[in-house]
């Protein structure tokens, strides 16, 4: 009977072995005469003009399997609470604030409470909803939409969402393990990136939940960093940039995980080492074990010790405490001087020799290639410090940062690649904004306006937290 400007049902009330009834877009006003089709197991009654929105005699078709309530003005789900058989249920273009009413039916699959008046969908999580639930068009809080919807999906109700048109700001994301499979206990941390930080702002801190799951609420629009932790494992990608703007508030993340190489946590992951005259170093642990090194036909399985590296570029400010000659002015490679850049500014234009010397003064070394490599891509053989596609924030897996980009960076180790490399020439790392990260040689002897560096460490050089 659809579209056929049925206006009066009497004539349907005898008809108690009906299973089939689809009243859609008609001139109905009351219902009543449908409290006596106890069969019913489908009836689709979406748009007609329901009085006051009232659906009090559906209360008695507790066969019902599939209803379809569609921009009737409805406001009161009570008549619904004893649906119990109720599979598929459309509730959309409504006036409805209270779901409460229908939180406890078993056997929902499939629930549209679009366009509505809904604020809180916590009875969602704390009933028996579950499968398919389509919520845009609803004056949802992100606190609530993030933190019940995560929880819906935790308590394994496999629910599918469709964001679209949500008035929100943030984040619900999953993370899966190597095998594909949800991957609990995973420490998420958000962080926004501002103009003069380093590494973004700590905004929140989360754990994923037994199905993989986390969510952040985000308070402004703008460029965040989510950064998984848990000892034994990388990720990819790590950290994850993501931009929340206005074309695209509500983002739904997935990141995976690789097995890596576990750190007991009760070992420090972090230093903070001082030199004789009170500078500080921010250092990073970076754990033992084997990682790829190179890439293409030089790629390579590499065993490294344990050990600390520079989390950032050795800066002028650290340079100018120094014993080595306070104010030092660098000798470029075309014997042209220039002064030192702003106090916070890496240290660059030092050639290879100082470098090391700073490093030795400072009761730390200059790192190997092996180190640079190891402390700058993971274990996993990545291509980038976060991963594999070809941009991202430039952080490594252990924290380590700026090693993609300006200024490339000085190594100990001598550059081999060619039997006859000349003048000693020692093996530049890292990338920059014209140049794909990469291994290159310089003279040791000359220094470069975009070549700096950093300190290492070894990992038995420290010895108990007491020490």
């Amino acid at each position: 009977l659809m579209d056929t400007q049925t206006s009066d049902l009497s004539p349907l009330a005898n008809l108690k072995e009906l299973t089939y009834l689809d009243l859609h877009a008609n001139q109905i006003h009351d219902l009543s005469p449908l409290a006596n089709l106890t069969a019913l197991e489908f009836l689709n009654i979406q748009g007609n003009p329901l009085e006051n929105g009232d659906i009090t005699p559906l209360a008695k078709l507790v066969h019902l399997k599939s209803l379809y309530l569609a921009g009737l003005r409805i406001q009161d789900l009570s008549p619904l609470t004893n649906l119990h058989e109720l599979m598929h249920l459309n509730l959309s273009n409504n006036r409805i604030v209270d779901i409460s009413p229908i939180s406890s039916l078993p056997q929902l699959y499939g629930l549209d409470l679009s366009n509505n008046r809904i604020r809180d969908i916590s009875p969602l999580y704390e009933g028996g909803v579950s499968r398919f639930i389509y919520l845009n068009d609803n004056p949802l809080n992100l606190e609530a939409y993030a933190t019940y919807l995560t929880a819906l999906i935790e308590s394994g109700k496999d629910v599918r969402y469709d964001e679209s048109d949500l008035d929100l700001t943030g984040c619900i994301g999953e993370i899966l393990g190597p095998d594909n499979s949800p991957l609990p206990g995973v420490t998420v941390e958000l962080r926004r990136i501002k103009s003069g930080t380093k590494g973004g702002l700590l905004i929140d801190e989360t754990t994923t939940g037994e199905r993989g799951h986390y969510s952040f609420a985000v308070p402004v629009l703008g460029t965040y960093l989510i950064v998984p932790r848990l000892d034994g494992y990388v990720f990819s990608p790590s950290p994850l940039l993501v931009n929340i703007d206005d074309d695209q508030q509500l983002i739904f993340p997935s990141l995976t995980a690789k097995i890596g190489t576990a750190v007991p946590s009760s070992q420090a992951q972090t230093l903070t080492f001082v030199t004789p005259t009170g500078s500080l170093h921010e250092m990073v642990l970076i754990p033992a074990g084997e990682f790829i090194m190179g890439e293409g036909e030089s790629e390579h399985t590499v065993y490294l010790d344990a050990f600390y590296i520079d989390r950032y570029e050795v800066t002028n400010d650290h340079w100018d405490a120094s014993l080595l000659g306070r104010d030092h002015i660098f000798r470029a490679g075309d014997n042209t001087y220039y002064p030192l850049v702003g106090p916070a500014d890496q240290a660059v234009e030092v050639f290879a020799p100082l470098a090391a010397q700073y490093c030795t003064w400072a009761g730390l070394h200059l790192p190997y290639e092996e180190e640079w490599e190891k402390a700058a891509r993971g274990a996993d053989g990545r291509p980038y410090s976060w991963g594999w596609s070809e941009s991202g924030e430039d952080i490594s897996p252990y924290g380590v940062y700026n090693t993609m980009g300006l200024p490339t960076e000085w190594t100990s180790s001598r550059y081999d690649l060619v039997p006859d490399a000349c003048c000693g020439e020692k093996t530049v790392k890292g990338g920059g904004e014209d140049a794909p990260p990469t291994t290159w040689a310089r003279r040791p002897g000359d220094g470069y306006l975009n070549t700096g560096f950093r300190c290492a460490l070894p990992g038995s050089a420290i010895g108990s937290e007491e020490e």
